[in-house]
């Protein structure tokens, strides 16, 4: 088949046909695989002619519903990725967590104890700097824990010695990488809805295991029933803890079903949450900008109120 003069060669030519009753039942196979080619996902073969030719026809066929197929499940994947993304920046401004920041700051300025009020803004702004700022989906498990210490710091100053956190970290977790942002939830909701008297611990822990890389958050409240552990993680659930679901999805699309959240609790004796992902070694990740050599911001001494 001759190109017009001037063609673009890079362009396939349309295909027009054989002639002749041998060509027409070539062409019920190669005008589908042409519509195909072009883009046209539903173009098919008709396959029900028995002769030399049916196979081929048979095969263009599976072929091309394997390929809808993996293109479908991969917008679906693309699609809950960025669902995921927009969970996890939901997560990260927390509007809850900012408002009852904010109200105790109120309630400090109103017993005129400013100088804790001007701490706890000071710590806002260094939390929410941190937070924010830190868009890599992996980071090393030091960060993960500087971002959960950055946060008990600031729920301490709301609820005092009334919470306690303890930390447990062994060397080698420390030197894993980790999805970002996916301790921090599970403390907000210990928070929220775990306690059952004065006081309340919690336990955040990370180890490896064989081959995967554990983490664990674990209270002693008030748990849950088995019925609404389950509802923590449904895809389509009702539950307001859209946090926890979020980090479950992640996990799950990162590195596949064989990884996630899974909650263990009973009414009266606590929770304990565990994240599992693969144990994958931190000094394969590009170091993170800020972090090398970063030290604490001290805390100045609250400004003298201006006399009206």
């Amino acid at each position: 088949m001759q190109r017009a003069a001037g063609e673009s060669l890079d362009r396939p030519l349309p295909y027009r046909g054989l002639p002749g009753r041998t060509g027409a039942r070539i062409n019920t196979i190669v005008t589908p695989i042409a519509a195909f080619r072009h883009g046209d996902l539903d173009a098919r073969s008709d396959a029900s002619k028995t002769d030399e030719l049916q196979a081929v026809e048979a095969a263009f066929n599976e072929m091309a519903d394997e390929i809808r197929t993996l293109i479908d499940r991969n917008e679906q994947v693309h699609l809950e990725k960025q669902q995921a993304e927009l969970g996890l920046l939901h997560a990260r401004i927390n509007p809850h967590f900012l408002f009852n920041v904010l109200s105790s700051v109120s309630k400090l300025v109103w017993l005129n104890r400013r100088d804790q009020a001007y701490e706890m803004i000071l710590k806002l702004a260094q939390f929410y700097r941190r937070t924010l700022s830190d868009t890599e989906s992996t980071v090393p498990v030091s960060v993960e824990v500087a971002q959960a210490e950055s946060y008990i710091e600031l729920t301490r100053l709301i609820y005092g010695d009334s919470l306690t956190v303890t930390t447990d970290f062994t060397d080698d977790a420390l030197e894993c990488a980790t999805l970002h942002f996916i301790v921090q939830p599970f403390l907000e909701n210990a928070l929220a809805h775990a306690w059952c008297r004065d006081t309340l611990h919690v336990t955040i822990a990370g180890r490896v295991r064989d081959t995967s890389l554990e983490f664990s958050v674990s209270d002693d409240g008030v748990g849950m029933s088995a019925e609404q552990c389950s509802d923590l993680l449904a895809p389509g659930s009702t539950t307001e803890r859209y946090g926890i679901r979020n980090v479950h999805e992640r996990v799950v699309l990162q590195y596949g079903d064989g990884f996630g959240v899974d909650i263990s609790s009973s009414l009266g004796r606590g929770t304990i949450v565990t994240i599992r992902q693969p144990a994958i070694t931190a000094a394969l990740l590009p170091s993170p900008e800020g972090q090398e050599g970063e030290r604490p911001v001290p805390v100045p001494s609250a400004p003298p109120l201006r006399q009206s």
